[in-house]
């Protein structure tokens, strides 16, 4: 559904977004402030969650606020830690970057002054050579992928409601990536979109047409996996085949949540990233959490719900996969998914080979503004290089650590025909073949999770892995992008 009513923007500290009403306290003192903001007509004890990460304080999400800045604002004049619920964007990009000039687009490929939307040619606006800021429609927007970034004029029904067009594009391939062959065993979860597949209603009745190139574990009845070793992380009721998980009721990615005819934008996101990393790394037992909806946003409270559960339970992956980004208020140690992530990737009790890497998507506004959670410390973050280059839409600067191939890559996604409006708009497919190309950060970070997790299977730890594939000086690197991982 449009995520009207779901997503708010703030253009505080340079620009972010939230979940409007809702603030996240930490500890009991900061929770009982925030109560006090909540309308007096809320009979009995106000509802909130909580969630206590090992070793620190408790953090509450308190919804129901008349005006969350406002509350966030006075609080922290009194020094208590209260943040907003940021909201962050699956990465990929919203339209063909390839038809974007990396000399007019890229700040960090061209000319300061002819990448700057202020000299840019009335040409230039009309093509979308220039920052989303300045796009005149989003769909001609070289970025796009973050409302933050998109003018409040020329894109004002994008940023209130999340509608846009799919820009993934079917291309012919074989069914099936290479054999799976024995390696130690890695793990990797994916924190994205669900499975986008939809159980049978019985015994006799297949699944959708629109569907993944799909095989079904024999030993666990309805257990969709796409290819070998990718599955689902969350558990299936054995009445319904329904994949659950508390913050969505379901672990499905549907293909079009809003019933407008029309894929959603990040309908198969994380599908997509799980065929790259099987790609690189087949054999990889790959999983995927749904913290994200099919337009493309998700928020702290649910990511850090995910993290914790994985945290608190033992099952912490190898490497984990976060192809999102987004800007948050303040970079503050005890912001929460700072706080989560922390406690990953400082996590001494396993041995070398269990300890888990984090590896994040930079995003695609083409800024050098930091973006979260690849610029949180310990992160890898990742950025995009195209045939030529840097792409034109990818974020860069010093935060940014390593970039991979992020243009035109191609992966699995639906097979079958998608009973949309057929031919309605060129970037709505209709007849889906199970594979897609699709560009954007999101697709260059499993590039870099990939070759990790390959290194991994041949014994090397974690650290012994990013030694090898991104921190070795001999490695060519490009400034403001990092190491080049150009192993796709």
């Amino acid at each position: 559904m449009p995520w009207t009513g779901r997503v708010a923007l703030s253009d505080e500290m340079g620009g972010f977004a939230y979940r409007p009403g809702e603030v996240i306290a930490v500890g009991e003192a900061a929770r009982d402030a925030v109560l006090e903001d909540l309308p007096p007509d809320i009979e009995g004890t106000p509802d909130f969650l909580e969630c206590q990460p090992a070793g620190a304080e408790p953090y509450f999400l308190i919804p129901g606020l008349p005006d969350a800045l406002a509350t966030i604002r006075r609080l922290r004049a009194t020094e208590l830690r209260v943040q907003p619920n940021h909201v962050f964007f699956s990465s990929p990009l919203w339209n063909d970057p390839v038809y974007a000039s990396p000399v007019y687009a890229s700040p960090v490929y061209a000319s300061p002054v002819y990448a700057s939307p202020v000299y840019a040619s009335g040409r230039d606006l009309e093509e979308g050579y220039v920052l989303p800021q300045e796009a005149t429609d989003i769909s001609r927007s070289p970025v796009g992928v973050n409302p933050v970034y998109a003018s409040p004029s020329a894109n004002a029904r994008y940023r209130a409601t999340g509608e846009r067009l799919s820009t993934v594009r079917t291309v012919d391939g074989s069914d099936g990536f290479l054999d799976t062959v024995e390696h130690p065993r890695v793990e990797v979860v994916v924190v994205d979109t669900g499975i986008p597949i939809a159980p049978p209603e019985d015994e006799t009745t297949p699944p959708p047409a629109y569907r993944p190139p799909t095989r079904l574990d024999s030993s666990q009845p309805q257990r969709p996996f796409i290819g070998e070793g990718i599955y689902p992380s969350d558990p299936v009721d054995q009445q319904t085949g329904n994949l659950l998980r508390p913050a969505f009721g379901s672990a499905i990615d549907p293909i079009d949540d809003d019933q407008n005819g029309f894929i959603d934008p990040a309908s198969g996101h994380g599908i997509f990233i799980a065929g790259i990393i099987e790609r690189m790394a087949p054999g990889a037992r790959i999983k995927l959490d749904r913290a994200f909806w099919p337009e493309g946003d998700g928020d702290e409270w649910d990511i850090v719900d995910v993290l914790a559960r994985r945290y608190d339970n033992g099952t912490l992956p190898h490497v984990l996969n976060l192809s999102f980004s987004g800007y948050i208020r303040e970079n503050e140690p005890w912001v929460a998914l700072r706080k989560q992530i922390d406690l990953i990737i400082s996590r001494t009790d396993q041995p070398p080979r269990k300890q888990t890497l984090v590896v994040a998507a930079a995003g695609n506004d083409a800024t050098s503004r930091p973006s979260y959670p690849a610029a949180f410390p310990g992160v890898i973050s990742v950025g995009a290089i195209g045939p030529v280059g840097p792409a034109p839409f990818t974020n860069y600067g010093p935060w940014v650590r390593a970039c991979a191939p992020g243009v035109d890559i191609v992966s699995k996604f639906y097979a079958g025909t998608f009973n949309g409006p057929l031919n309605q708009h060129p970037q709505d497919p209709d007849a889906l073949t199970g594979w897609a190309m699709w560009s954007g950060t999101s697709f260059s970070t499993p590039v870099v999770v990939g070759a990790l997790a390959r290194r991994m299977q041949r014994g090397l730890s974690g650290q012994t892995a990013v030694e090898e594939v991104i921190s070795n000086p001999g490695l060519m690197r490009i400034p403001g992008l990092g190491t080049v991982v150009n192993e796709l």
